[in-house]
């Protein structure tokens, strides 16, 4: 209930056009480190926990309907200020900048989408057209870096939506880039051939 007070509070610290969604934040991940973005896949994530409230509210027998309405209106929020800014996949924040990172899961680890949904389509081909070798690139502050834990949210997409072959492609590639002792880095460099942090 603490996160459902602090998902519903926090929502509403802005005005408009952002009235609705998660205030400006810094983003990890997305390589948003100035703090004056809105991040999409942080309200994912929100949205996710609003989803898996009604889900335990059920459960336990108790009213899932504040959960349930909360998860709608939210939504609504998000596809609405998607559509008004002109994006027609899933960007890293509102504003359109950043890194893919939280905006990948829109079906996975739980759908929030319909997998087909043509958003959902749109940004993982975007993604995959800037791939290096079978894996996505971190266009943070190094753009020579490709990121091998990441494509994981990508292939799991896939899994989800049938697509076995690029799945099982991509598979492979996240494969080649672990170690002799089948570990893997967060990020390589992969002109030099070396992983973040050696």
């Amino acid at each position: 209930l603490k996160s459902f007070y602090w998902i519903q509070k926090a929502r509403f610290q802005e005005g408009r056009p952002f009235k609705g969604i998660l205030p400006r934040s810094l983003a990890d991940g997305e390589c948003l480190w100035k703090g004056d973005c809105h991040i999409v896949g942080y309200d994912f994530w929100n949205l996710r926990a609003l989803a898996c409230l009604s889900e335990m509210a059920e459960a336990l027998g108790q009213d899932s309907r504040p959960f349930r309405e909360a998860y709608k209106t939210y939504k609504k929020t998000v596809e609405k200020l998607l559509k008004e800014r002109g994006f027609e996949h899933f960007p890293p924040s509102y504003e359109g900048k950043g890194t893919s990172w939280g905006n990948l899961t829109a079906i996975y680890p739980t759908q929030l989408f319909d997998p087909f949904d043509p958003r959902v389509s749109k940004t993982l081909d975007l993604e995959r057209r800037l791939f290096v070798e079978g894996t996505i690139t971190w266009r943070g502050r190094n753009r020579k870096a490709i990121h091998p834990y990441l494509s994981t949210y990508i292939t799991q997409s896939e899994i989800i939506r049938g697509e076995r072959n690029l799945a099982i492609e991509h598979f492979y590639s996240f494969l080649c880039h672990s170690s002799s002792t089948n570990s893997f880095p967060e990020g390589v460099y992969w002109e030099s051939r070396t992983a973040w942090g050696n």
